[in-house]
């Protein structure tokens, strides 16, 4: 059996994950085939990325939000329609630590937000765990029902 390093080398020319960064900078649906990608996301705009529906991934799924244009708007990170009060997780910040549960969405708040502040999200198949940290006060904001 080769060594753990040696696994992952052989994964990487086997076709295993890669770096897949793509700009978001607009309103934008997420699907099944944007599992394990990392989204860079701009917030010259305002609008809403929406997470695929659950019942339409499998568990596993995930994807990864990092500030890349800062700006004075919002950013929404947020389930599907039908898929709401699903997100369980961490809030970490510069001067705080926040338990999310039963949450609705996740912002990227305008004016606090900093240059790679991040949110990672992942299914289990009926919930949505995820983790959002800043390095800045309040660079996230949690929405709850």
């Amino acid at each position: 059996m080769p060594s753990p390093s040696r696994t992952r080398e052989i994964a990487r020319h086997v076709g295993g994950p890669t770096y897949d960064a793509t700009t978001i900078a607009g309103t934008k649906a997420l699907t099944n085939a944007d599992d394990g990608k990392t989204f860079l996301v701009s917030q010259a705009a305002a609008y809403t990325i929406s997470l695929p529906s659950i019942s339409s991934v499998e568990k596993g799924w995930n994807a990864t939000f990092s500030i890349s244009v800062t700006g004075s708007n919002d950013v929404v990170v947020a389930p599907a329609s039908g898929d709401e009060d699903t997100m369980y997780g961490l809030k970490l910040d510069i001067t705080d630590t926040v338990e999310i549960s039963d949450a609705d969405s996740i912002t990227f708040a305008s004016g606090a937000s900093v240059l790679c502040d991040r949110l990672y999200a992942e299914t289990d198949g009926t919930r949505w765990f995820v983790f959002a940290m800043s390095s800045a006060n309040n660079g996230h904001s949690i929405a709850d029902s």
